[in-house]
């Protein structure tokens, strides 16, 4: 994959799609995708997936992927299969610019769909914030984030939303710390339309969801 720097014409440019493959078709791009999740998570933390074979096998399902006319990889936004939906778990462009103007987009046009879901922090959750709201309830956060407490979420008066802000804004209410791997305690919240159901029209990395009883 070229890493060449974008320019605003390619950003502006009509030559650029999203479409959906299998991560186990991607072993060629790897070096680039790799490049973009430390660029993009540099800030946040960067988990040791234990390389290529590693990362691929934590998200062993499908991606959304922006290529360009000759196949060079822009932007990944991974999910697994959950029993509850389609948990996207990892958000990477190539820039900023790319992540502002086709990654996040993509990233919400996903999370008004049935069935996928997301937790967030930081910048990126700033960003979705602009159109969408988190998840609150107490027992739907309990029941899709494993070894979250009702004490690990946060109220309206809970002091630990001024000390866990996000940008200059106290943390949103029903945000919750969980230890992130490698990473120690950090501030989440969910955002999406989670399959509580767990009624699925299909088996496999295209399954939809029937009914999020949101």
């Amino acid at each position: 994959m070229s890493s060449k720097k974008i320019n605003s014409n390619e950003i502006n440019s009509n030559e650029m799609q999203w479409i959906i493959s299998s991560t186990n078709s991607l072993n060629y791009h790897q070096d680039a995708i790799l490049k973009m999740y430390k660029n993009s998570y540099k800030n946040i933390g960067v988990i040791d997936f234990g390389g290529w074979n590693g990362l691929k096998s934590y998200y062993n399902c499908s991606c959304y992927l922006l290529v360009t006319s000759t196949n060079d990889i822009k932007g990944v936004i991974l999910y697994w299969l959950s029993d509850y939906g389609n948990k996207i778990s990892l958000v990477i462009s190539q820039s900023k610019e790319i992540g502002k103007i086709y990654v996040v987009p993509k990233l919400i046009e996903l999370l008004k769909t049935s069935g996928f879901y997301v937790e967030l922090s930081d910048t990126l959750e700033y960003l979705v914030r602009k159109e969408l709201d988190n998840i609150k309830d107490i027992e739907t956060i309990k029941m899709l984030i494993d070894g979250v407490t009702e004490e690990d979420i946060f109220t309206n008066s809970d002091p630990r939303r001024s000390k866990y802000k996000l940008g200059k804004n106290s943390s949103p209410i029903g945000s919750y710390l969980r230890v992130i791997k490698n990473l120690g305690p950090h501030r989440k919240a969910l955002y999406g339309l989670p399959c509580l159901g767990k009624k699925f029209n299909k088996n496999g990395c295209n399954r939809k969801c029937n009914n999020t009883l949101l």
